[in-house]
């Protein structure tokens, strides 16, 4: 009775361990992302964005973020997006988009948008 319990737990086992998600690619991420951008989804991008998300000293929710997103990325952003290249950066990667750098981490075995910062 053991052996059969036994057999029935790794069994179990290997079922889940096979079926369990694998992590994303920043490939797939930032294709996600960057169409998201181009059609200016608010949503899409809220849903990709690790939230709360700190913008100019508040941390905003999703309903606050999807307010911001126009801001956040007007038509020479959107514009960048569409042909700029990510940077690998030690944590993560970035784009640079004139005076802003937007970063990228993956948090969870999944790419998220973290951190809107100043290119310096």
């Amino acid at each position: 009775m053991k052996k059969l319990a036994f057999v029935f737990l790794l069994v179990a086992g290997l079922c889940s361990a096979q079926t369990a998600p694998a992590a994303e690619t920043m490939t797939a991420f930032w294709a996600r992302f960057q169409a998201a951008v181009g059609r200016s989804d608010a949503e899409a991008i809220a849903s990709m964005t690790q939230l709360p998300f700190l913008l100019e000293n508040k941390n905003l929710d999703k309903a606050g973020f999807v307010k911001a997103v126009p801001k956040l990325f007007p038509a020479k952003i959107r514009a960048c997006f569409a042909k700029e290249k990510l940077v690998k950066d030690k944590n993560g990667f970035e784009i640079f988009c004139g005076e802003q750098m937007f970063v990228f981490e993956q948090a969870g075995g999944k790419y998220w948008f973290t951190t809107l910062g100043a290119n310096d």
